[in-house]
């Protein structure tokens, strides 16, 4: 399927998935034509670690579709950017095309930030792109001895636990110059780097508040000696492989199994299955040496892993490449070793056997193995990037890679924008991606920027819009008039695109989207915010089905007349969705009727105080994390869309007062039932909380509230030690974990849900507020007037 932007564009369907084109019509004006993901399966920008996001995501180019007269200035936010690999391929993506249109032709000035919570992610992508110049530059120079080297590293930092130790030392070193380049927090700098020293396009915003020291905390902490050796590693990787769950924690120290009990009892019947048996078809079909007999064959795939011989066995013959041996693969699989680019095959004697495909056949002697046992131990090390322990955290700081497999993580890099590169060995597909990259950035870096931001996405799109709204502008577009490199320091809070992964999975679906993401997506008809949906699709009817679960509006159309979003194109479990904004202010002519609006914002605030029942054992979750501030916000957002800021006002004067008569209810289950007649509906349960959200953001109100509404002074924060409490309490599928205070003596043998379903309920239920299971204490907000009632009562 593709998007309605479709239009013009002539090609193939073949390659309008395979990539975006530019095109030129016949008065030469440039369009960017749509670009459909052909991964169904995949996030498009995982943030769930610091090291390479799942080997199932392909990469995809994100560059922009826009109009000649918008076509000077093109931003993206990537969201979760994880491992980089679509900033990368949007790269190679408009190298290809720039070099299409001529040297004569003028470029966009293009600026992509890279967003993510991880700080030892975006650290991690600021290395590897330090190393891209570095490579870009050797390659321009003719220098193949450097440029071996640099993309060597490339594909350890990518996809390697541990690496040669020349290479390690090189890799110490390229953190050291970064970390020298980087402004310290304490020098006085008030602005953006840079000084020189970094490459001109890549930038760290000094004023972002925790961006540059967390980064270089994440540094100072890779420079050191690694925290763990090459066997602590491997018998990681060993124990989580053979668990086959990429969610395993365990304590170096005893080994201590800490999953779940149902994690547990879920491999126990794994394993009283029969194993899979490798049949003499199934080895004939892998790609060794025709001479090596099927003895030799089943041997070496034996030795892969107990467990999943045919797992295994099967990845192996869907990602090796065109004419390879696959033995790489194999030895990567059985000793986590990734083999090295031939051209260094000089400095790995031990490893000869593996570049000699016959040889492989023989077993290996008892003084080959401690030859390669030593090699191992004094000529290989650790790679710091793939691991992050931070000592303020209680956390091994070990990654999940189980599910870690060089060979399907190069396919998935390759993605829809470079043909797969076949070699007789994996590291030649990996030097030449990163040959490739390396030099399409020496294409478009004059025309680039890449800044980095550390943080929560809908914090930091927040701190966006305060930058925004005080400028009344976009600061990308105020520098743009200038062409020297500091131009392009600016941060942009405006952007074509807004890629989201699956981010919003886990922080309130498409409500939070429409309301923190859309008023920094350009109004512009080519311009769009994307996101997957990769944790419960299956939990959805359809997609209507999945927006009404986050939002409670019916169906995709009404989304245009509520939140001013357009649903372009994308579902549940085909193309990834995508939405653009319409034109704003929407007409009155627009807009709903009052009353349907005001029912849908009351059912709202009911949802997101109270969400529906769920069962707290189902693996397949729907997260529900949103607390009231998210109303207020929703509130804001509906002013800017056009609705009457009275509208707004009165529904917010009604619920302060402590009851709403509606036909409105809080949810009791998963289907919600509107009350055929009017009744009054208590609110005061939830009105610490609300009052809480409209004093943080009272002054920033596009409209007066009536009543005595508390100012931000009148609020205070209480803790709450709690020590009885069990350290695991709550489930991480549970809907949504609150604090309720109940006056003291009262019946309460009913449930939470029944008193605030039968409008019964007494007491005070919190949303806003932290739980420390550590130190056993919570903390929240409460005005002192509801504090003192709380404790006469």
């Amino acid at each position: 399927a593709m998007s309605a932007f479709e239009g013009a564009d002539q090609r193939s369907e073949a390659q309008r998935d395979r990539t975006f084109n530019m095109r030129q019509d016949a008065n030469h004006r440039i369009h960017l034509a749509d670009y459909t993901s052909s991964s169904s399966t995949s996030s498009s920008f995982s943030s769930s670690s610091s090291s390479s996001s799942s080997s199932s995501s392909s990469s995809s180019s994100a560059f922009p579709s826009t109009s000649v007269d918008d076509f000077n200035d093109v931003s993206v936010l990537f969201a979760g950017v994880g491992d980089g690999r679509h900033v990368f391929a949007t790269v190679i993506d408009a190298a290809a095309q720039w070099k299409s249109l001529g040297q004569e032709h003028p470029k966009p000035r293009m600026h992509f930030t890279l967003l993510d919570i991880k700080d030892a992610t975006l650290a991690r992508d600021l290395i590897l792109l330090w190393s891209i110049d570095r490579l870009a530059r050797y390659r321009a120079e003719n220098n193949e001895e450097e440029a071996i080297m640099e993309s060597a590293l490339l594909m350890y930092l990518y996809a390697g636990e541990i690496m040669p130790l020349y290479l390690y030392d090189r890799l110490v070193q390229i953190i050291a110059n970064i970390a020298q380049a980087l402004p310290r927090v304490d020098d006085g700098h008030g602005g953006d780097n840079n000084d020189g020293s970094l490459p001109s396009w890549i930038h760290i915003h000094h004023h972002h508040p925790g961006t540059l020291p967390s980064i270089l905390k994440v540094l100072d902490n890779w420079r050191r000696k690694p925290y763990y050796t090459i066997h602590q590693i491997l018998e990681k990787a060993d124990k989580q492989k053979e668990m086959g769950n990429p969610y395993v924690e365990r304590d170096l120290a005893n080994q201590e199994d800490n999953r779940p009990s149902f994690m547990k009892e879920a491999e126990a019947e794994r394993r009283k299955k029969p194993k899979m048996e490798i049949t003499d078809e199934m080895l004939s079909m892998f790609p060794f040496p025709p001479e090596m007999s099927l003895a030799e064959r089943r041997a070496l795939v034996a030795n892969v892993s107990e467990d999943k011989d045919y797992e295994m066995s099967r990845r192996l013959m869907e990602t090796v490449g065109e004419g390879s041996t696959g033995l790489d693969v194999m030895f990567y699989l059985k000793q986590h070793i990734l083999v090295p680019p031939i051209e260094l095959r000089d400095r790995h004697a031990p490893l000869s056997w593996v570049w000699e495909a016959t040889s492989v056949q023989k077993s290996r002697s008892e003084t080959e193995a401690e030859e390669f046992s030593s090699h191992m131990k004094n000529d290989w090390m650790v790679n710091p990037v793939f691991f992050y322990k931070d000592e303020s955290k209680q956390e091994d700081g070990f990654l999940h890679i189980s599910q870690h497999v060089p060979s399907e993580l190069i396919h998935s890099m390759y993605g829809n924008v470079l043909p797969f590169q076949s070699s007789p060995f994996m590291s030649g597909s990996y030097v030449h991606y990163f040959n490739t990259l390396a030099d399409s950035f020496l294409v478009v870096k004059e025309h680039l920027a890449i800044s980095f931001i550390v943080g929560e996405v809908v914090e930091c799109l927040r701190w966006m819009k305060v930058i925004n709204d005080n400028n009344n502008n976009n600061n990308f577009e105020k520098a743009a008039s200038s062409s020297s490199p500091s131009s392009q320091q600016h941060q942009p809070t405006q952007f074509n695109r807004i890629f989201f992964s699956n981010i919003p999975d886990y922080i309130g679906g498409p409500l939070s989207v429409f309301t923190y993401a859309m008023p920094h997506l350009k109004q512009h008809p080519d311009s769009f915010v994307m996101f997957n949906i990769l944790l419960n699709p299956n939990k959805f009817k359809d997609y209507a089905d999945y927006c009404w679960t986050y939002t409670r509006l019916p169906t995709l159309e009404s989304h245009v007349n509520y939140f001013g979003a357009r649903h372009l194109v994308g579902s549940c479990w085909g193309v990834d969705p995508r939405w653009n904004a319409v034109p704003l202010p929407l007409k009155f002519n627009q807009l709903p009727k009052q009353e349907d609006f005001t029912l849908w914002l009351l059912q709202l605030f009911f949802f997101l105080c109270f969400p529906e029942e769920r069962s707290s054992y189902e693996v397949i979750r729907i997260e529900h994390p949103l607390n009231l501030l998210t109303y207020i916000a929703v509130l804001g957002r509906l002013v800017e869309v056009g609705y009457p800021a009275h509208w707004m006002s009165g529904v917010l004067t009604s619920l302060l007062s402590g009851s709403v008569r509606t036909t409105a209810r809080p949810p009791s289950s998963t289907i919600v039932k509107f009350d055929a007649s009017l009744a009054p509906v208590m609110t005061g349960p939830f009105l610490p909380d609300l009052e809480v959200a409209v004093a943080a953001h009272r002054t920033s109100f596009p409209f007066g509230v009536i009543g005595n509404v508390p100012l931000p002074g009148d609020i205070q924060q209480y803790v709450l030690p709690m020590p009885a409490i069990k350290e695991d309490t709550g489930h991480p599928t549970a809907p949504v974990l609150v604090l309720y205070f109940v006056p003291a003596m009262r019946n309460t043998v009913r449930s939470v849900r029944e008193h605030v379903v039968r409008n019964t309920a007494e007491g005070y239920l919190i949303n806003i507020w932290r739980w420390d299971g550590v130190r056993k204490q919570a903390t929240f907000w409460m005005t002192e007037k509801r504090m003192d009632h709380m404790v006469k009562n």
